[in-house]
């Protein structure tokens, strides 16, 4: 890929106006550069709005284009305040500022070395050419979405980007369905390890043995997203979390649900899981959501979850007996409406990135 370009589209610089000036009266740029004392190259660039207009120029060009000193010194202001514009806009829809803090661009001076620096990460050559692949990247995805919460596109498709980036710089072996059905049991046991990095660090090694990129990586700001799960190029599933509520019970429950998706529907989309009411889930949602509880606590188990004393002691006895994390016992509980969300949080782990040495970049 060539360097990326950011080239602003809007902000009109005064080198236009002078171009029809040069056109309308036949005059050549050899004789502007004679006539405002400049060599031909930094005639080149005031054309180009590389050159700023000043005092001494803005003079030049009032006698010889025509319009007063001021006007040609307001024309660069506002050209100036566009390009700004543009560059904090630009800034923002590639979620700069969150690249940088998960260390994948470095930090430059300025906002266009930066919008430069988050181009040549995502893989596009110009701010159209992203605009392109966010099209592609949310068009692909099957967005679990309510009118209470929202998301936006340009964050999810950095934040389903990087992802990208990041998984194809992992090795991983082949996939087979088959195989993650059969490492399932094994899969949940690794919620009992009660050290949050070396957790995360044997459920990497798993999902690389079985043919499953993980990846662990912060949401961006306006990103709702919780968990994502898509086939990359090589034919291995990409499945994405963002430890948005930084407890045990959601980390298992999405890793899970996604596993749902991937097991259950089609390969042919990314499923992406935001914040959504129940009322607002797909059909596919709910399948994903019934094969994680059922993984987490089996079948045969649920009646004594449905019957089970509301106390710490009963939860932590009935979770070492079907081999989970009490964490995770509880918010299945709270799922059943059987305990009010943070009555028994005490039992729950905390999986945030300050625990983790792995999954951020």
């Amino acid at each position: 890929m060539t360097n990326p370009r950011f080239e602003p589209t809007w902000a009109s610089p005064p080198g236009e106006t002078i171009r029809r000036w040069l056109r309308s009266t036949g005059e050549s740029q050899h004789t502007l550069a004679g006539r405002l004392n400049l060599d031909l190259m930094a005639t080149a660039a005031l054309l180009a709005g590389a050159r700023p207009i000043d005092q001494t120029i803005a003079a030049s060009l009032a006698g010889c284009v025509g319009g007063s000193v001021d006007f040609w010194l307001q024309r660069e202001l506002d050209f100036r305040e566009g390009v700004e514009r543009q560059q904090a806009n630009a800034y923002a829809e590639l979620a700069c500022a969150d690249l940088v803090k998960w260390g994948l661009i470095p930090r430059t001076a300025n906002r266009r070395d930066q919008v430069l620096a988050s181009l040549r990460f995502l893989g596009a050559e110009t701010l159209h050419d992203w605009r392109q692949q966010r099209m592609d990247l949310v068009r692909a995805a099957r967005l679990k979405t309510s009118e209470t919460f929202s998301t936006s596109q340009d964050a999810l498709a950095v934040w389903l980007r990087a992802g990208d980036v990041l998984g194809e710089q992992r090795p991983c072996g082949k996939y087979n369905p088959d195989a993650v059905n059969k490492a399932l049991p094994e899969l949940r046991k690794l919620s009992t390890l009660h050290n949050p990095s070396k957790m995360v660090e044997r459920l990497s090694a798993s999902c690389t043995s079985l043919g499953i990129v993980l990846i662990l990586l912060p949401s961006p700001k306006n990103c709702r997203a919780t968990a994502a799960i898509r086939m990359n190029s090589k034919g291995n599933p990409i499945l994405q979390m963002s430890l948005r509520h930084k407890t045990n019970d959601h980390f298992w429950f999405a890793f899970f649900h996604e596993l749902g998706h991937l097991l259950l529907h089609s390969p042919d989309f990314a499923y992406v899981d935001e914040e959504c009411e129940q009322s607002d889930m797909a059909t596919e949602e709910r399948e994903a959501n019934a094969f994680a509880a059922s993984t987490l606590v089996p079948p045969h188990s649920q009646p004594t979850l449905s019957s089970l004393p509301i106390e710490s002691k009963a939860v932590i006895r009935f979770a070492q007996k079907i081999g989970v994390a009490p964490g995770i016992v509880v918010g299945q509980l709270e799922h059943l409406g059987r305990v009010r969300h943070g009555r028994l949080n005490a039992l729950k782990r905390t999986v945030s990135w300050q625990d983790l040495s792995l999954g951020t970049p």
